[in-house]
């Protein structure tokens, strides 16, 4: 028969090595974590690129009237374009129900052609 103190230092061999895994995954998660940001850091400017390439002249030039452009465009951040691509593109509704943004969106969208006088080169 196994005594009580036998038990109670298994059970706190145990807890330590539990306690060191879980340390261990905590590390492990946080240089995970770390190099996940990093890479973000280094296609930032990539992604900045790629919303701009995406923005027609007319919504470029909108997005350059937003009042921290030159900061944005300096930083080359692609988290501060998008919420200005954002705030400059939102589409006027008084409504709160996600069915009728919805519906407004696609309405306007479908409103969208090709003017008379403008050259299907003009559209990306």
């Amino acid at each position: 028969m196994l005594s009580m103190q036998h038990d109670v230092r298994i059970f706190t061999i145990a807890r330590s090595q539990v306690h060191r895994y879980l340390v261990g995954r905590h590390r492990l998660r946080g240089q995970r974590r770390d190099k996940e940001i990093d890479d973000m850091r280094i296609d930032r400017t990539s992604m900045f690129a790629y919303l701009i390439s995406k923005l027609s002249k007319e919504s470029y030039d909108e997005v350059q009237g937003h009042k921290d452009w030159a900061t944005i465009e300096s930083s080359r951040d692609p988290l501060q374009l998008w919420l200005a691509i954002k705030l400059t593109h939102q589409i006027l509704t008084t409504s709160k129900v996600a069915g009728i943004i919805k519906k407004t969106a696609r309405e306007e969208y479908s409103a969208c052609k090709q003017g008379s006088f403008e050259h299907i080169l003009d559209y990306k």
